[in-house]
């Protein structure tokens, strides 16, 4: 089957904050290390599709809905402000669905979603749909503090290897 677009990033706006004024947010940067990383896995160009501006007063069924049809995978990046979001929620239900509807959601036991988690999320407080996928943990706990630690390309070269581990993954 065709698609418009690879991947369709699933997020919460409040998570590509930067904490740094003038420097792209947590999400832009994992849209363009995984847009580089899948096109050198394919061999060709990764389309990868994420809402940059949509806002509640937005038809959702006319700028979204259209996306996940024509998008092969989805990524969903579990945060505590994605699953206090009726949004992402929709988003991540709207996918679940289209797929279904288009392919069948399961082939040999994968689905066409990756589940990202940013920021620890009680498992019993993912989203239904995501529970029993595995996913991929961008943070590390600290062993001395045991508060989570967000993995990024910034910061000590073992955090960079990290993450990068992880997209690979």
């Amino acid at each position: 089957m065709f698609f418009q677009h690879d991947i369709f990033i699933s997020y919460a706006h409040k998570d590509n904050l930067s904490l740094v004024e003038n420097e792209d947010g947590w999400i832009s940067k994992l849209h363009r290390v995984l847009e580089i990383r899948v096109t050198q896995f394919l061999g060709a160009k990764a389309t990868i599709w994420r809402d940059l501006k949509l806002s509640g007063n937005d038809r959702f069924a006319d700028c979204i809905s259209e996306k996940l049809t024509q998008t092969g995978v989805m990524v969903s990046v579990l945060s505590p402000s994605y699953i206090n979001s009726d949004w992402c929620i929709r988003e991540l239900c709207e996918f679940w669905e289209a797929s279904e509807r288009n392919r069948g959601i399961a082939k040999d036991h994968e689905i066409p979603i990756f589940k990202v988690v940013k920021t620890p999320v009680p498992l019993e407080k993912h989203p239904k749909r995501v529970r029993q996928v595995l996913g991929y943990e961008f943070f590390t706990i600290d062993a001395m503090s045991g508060r989570p630690r967000e993995l990024s390309l910034e910061g000590e070269t073992q955090e960079k290897k990290k993450y990068l581990t992880r997209l690979d993954d």
